[in-house]
């Protein structure tokens, strides 16, 4: 498929979202950093105390950078075919064909949430499945979804 066929909206992204995706990670880093400064002052080191803060720090780094890339990729692609929502390492499809209803809804009111924001569109899809999703620009993916959605239908 040719990118032209593609449309890419990025994810919405609130005050807490920032804080949590990037304020975690942070924390994460710094609590470690400071408890790796204090057990290089003690004078007694084991083989034990060095791989647990080498694959404690191996956890926080790869949780850190997971988390942040999370919050820099969430992305949603609609395609001729499909819905694509990418958060970091992670992505999911639905096909247009399977969509039955999109509405205006909050984070909280939803079930399967591929959003970093608290208002944004659920989509009804298959037999009972929803997921909520926040783009930037609310109305224009909305606009593109319902019109890919048409030509499926047309297409049938």
């Amino acid at each position: 498929m040719e990118k032209k066929d593609m449309a890419r909206f990025e994810a919405k992204k609130d005050t807490l979202t920032y804080s949590v995706f990037l304020g975690l990670p942070l924390l994460l880093l710094i609590t470690y950093f400071f408890s790796l400064k204090r057990a290089l002052t003690a004078e007694v080191w084991s083989v034990g105390k060095v791989a647990g803060f080498a694959l404690i720090g191996l956890f926080v780094l790869t949780l850190a950078y997971t988390l942040y890339r999370f919050f820099r990729d969430t992305h949603y692609e609609i395609n001729d075919q499909s819905l694509v929502w990418v958060m970091g390492f992670f992505s999911r499809s639905i096909s247009l064909d399977r969509i039955q209803w999109i509405e205006e809804s909050t984070y909280i009111n939803s079930n399967v949430r591929a959003a970093l924001a608290w208002k944004g569109w659920k989509i009804g899809y298959g037999a009972g499945y929803e997921i909520f999703v926040s783009p930037e620009e609310a109305e224009a993916f909305k606009r593109v979804l319902e019109e890919k959605m048409a030509a499926v239908k047309d297409a049938d």
